[in-house]
């Protein structure tokens, strides 16, 4: 049975339609409304308006005037107020069937059915939707087409009279009021009009006489729901039978499996024997290797020092003399800093008693007229001699880092003077000594040529024993990395097999397979992947 269907609505209800009727949120917007088709977007027609919000705005400005002249009697909870209704009327199958046009006339016509009825400055503004227009499942199982509809943004204006509870005097009311705005007689009217324009213009009836399913949008999206998931628990019990039929054949070959794998975890074990012997083997090369190389390196370093060491130490001897120079100037140009400035005392006296005595002391005397003036003066003294105290802190502090800064000087002077005196002694004898190094150093050059010819020998014979260790480790890594990669392969073509013989018995996907393969493991109370 269509009718006019009326929903009261506070300005936080209007102001969430924006997204459902606004021009630019219907088509850019995400809906949980699935049945939205943005394909048919363009076909909905704005009546009176161009766009939700401008309609919105309007009715907005049309409570605020009404309220001026005509203020409501509870203002406590404005958002809890009914200030709007918003009116969804369809169009009846016989017009929609006559054409896209008819069904725009049609919308006309009740738009001006409204203006008419609740008056011009309170209709704002319809939308017609073509683009949920969408199949679904009635009550009784029939699948039917909903139709296009129109929502039409209404300010709650009313006029009515009021009577006094205790005089009985009758008072003319108007203003916005949403319980006076929707009564059983102005619905019941507003269908009257509608029907006689029906009757009148298309020769066709609004009100059918049906009776109503009375279910909101959200159930009859539910209910097709339903249906849907009915018809696909059946399909998957049936593949389900189908996969139970399929299981016993597949669990036989599982077993089958089985006893190959146990067999092939008996030869494992024999190619896990010979690896450990390998690991020995080459255990015992690779500390025969690292005894030789540790050897070599030690060698090698003697060699090298005694091959770098006339030349590093008469480079280092120059580079020494020159620092030793540059010490020499650094040392004798370094100044005796200045001693550090003592700390300046605080111009605020020091505290000679606690916080509560001073207080008291300075608070005694003052005559007060209440406790709250006295305990204002109590509070200023309080802060009076926190700063004493913080400042006397502070210096005491300072006072005793500069003891120290002081102490840390005078022993620095100290120190810095006899390091001067001491380094005259040391330039002195150091060129002195000079001249008995540059002997030694060539005595040392003779003796070190000799030994670099033994150590180039040894060199030479255990570079040709690292490279026949490097030769046969190399040969044993081969053989056991052989074996590794046969073991893996032998792994893979039996789980290969175990996939092959699901994907025979039953459709099942690749990652699905893998987690019957897992479950029949545990089955069997066996560490697959241990071998």
């Amino acid at each position: 049975m269509a009718s006019n269907n009326w929903l009261k609505m506070t300005i936080h209800d209007a102001a969430g339609m924006n997204r459902h009727n606004g021009r630019d949120e219907r088509v850019n917007g995400n809906h949980e409304n699935k049945f939205i088709d943005k394909s048919k977007s363009h076909l909905n027609l704005y009546i009176g308006c161009d766009n939700y919000s401008t309609t919105y705005e309007a009715m907005r400005e049309r409570v605020k005037e009404v309220d001026a002249l005509y203020p409501p009697k509870r203002k406590n909870k404005p958002a809890e107020r009914i200030i709007c209704c918003m009116i969804e009327i369809p169009c009846p199958q016989e017009i929609v069937d006559r054409g896209y046009e008819e069904t725009e006339q049609f919308f006309q016509g009740v738009y001006g059915i409204y203006q008419d009825f609740f008056g011009v400055d309170n209709v704002h503004g319809g939308f017609v939707h073509f683009d949920e227009v969408h199949e679904y499942t009635d009550k009784d199982g029939t699948k039917r087409m909903s139709l296009p509809h129109m929502h039409c943004l209404v300010s709650a204006y009313s006029e009515w009279t009021e009577k006094n509870k205790k005089t009985g005097e009758l008072t003319e009311r108007r203003g916005i009021n949403g319980k006076h705005f929707e009564t059983r007689v102005r619905m019941k009217r507003l269908n009257e009009l509608v029907e006689n324009f029906c009757n009148q213009k298309f020769g066709v009836r609004f009100m059918t006489g049906e009776t109503p399913q009375r279910k909101s949008v959200e159930t009859l999206k539910a209910e097709e729901g339903v249906h849907q998931m009915t018809a696909q628990k059946k399909q998957i019990q049936a593949e389900i039978d189908a996969l139970q039929c399929t299981h016993t054949s597949i669990q036989g070959s599982l077993e089958k499996l089985t006893e190959e794998k146990k067999g092939l975890v008996q030869a494992v074990g024999e190619l896990k024997t010979e690896e450990f012997q390998i690991h020995n083997a080459i255990s015992d090369l690779q500390t025969l290797q690292q005894e030789m190389k540790c050897e070599f390196d030690k060698k090698k370093a003697e060699l090298s020092l005694l091959e770098n060491s006339v030349l590093a130490k008469k480079e280092e001897n120059e580079v020494l003399q020159k620092k030793i120079d540059e010490l020499q100037q650094q040392v004798f140009s370094i100044t005796i800093p200045e001693p550090p400035v003592h700390p300046q005392k605080p111009t605020i006296p020091r505290p000679q008693q606690s916080k509560e005595v001073y207080v008291k002391v300075m608070t005694e005397d003052i005559p007060y007229k209440n406790i709250f003036e006295r305990k204002k003066e109590e509070k200023k003294f309080k802060a009076e001699y926190e700063e004493m105290l913080h400042g006397w802190s502070e210096y005491d502090r300072a006072v005793e880092q500069y003891n120290l800064d002081y102490a840390k000087w005078a022993e620095n002077t100290k120190t810095l003077k006899a390091l001067q005196e001491h380094l005259q002694t040391v330039f002195y004898y150091e060129r002195r000594l000079e001249e008995g190094e540059r002997i030694r150093y060539s005595a040392i050059e003779i003796e070190q040529g000799k030994q670099i010819k033994k150590l180039e020998k040894e060199k030479e014979e255990l570079s040709q024993q690292s490279k026949k260790l490097q030769s046969d480790l190399e040969t044993v890594m081969q053989q056991v990395q052989s074996l590794a990669d046969a073991e893996y392969q032998r792994k893979r073509k039996r789980d290969a097999e175990i996939i092959e013989a699901y994907q025979v018995y039953c459709d099942i996907a690749p990652d699905e397979i893998e987690d019957i393969v897992t479950q029949e493991r545990n089955r069997h109370h066996q560490d697959y992947d241990s071998d």
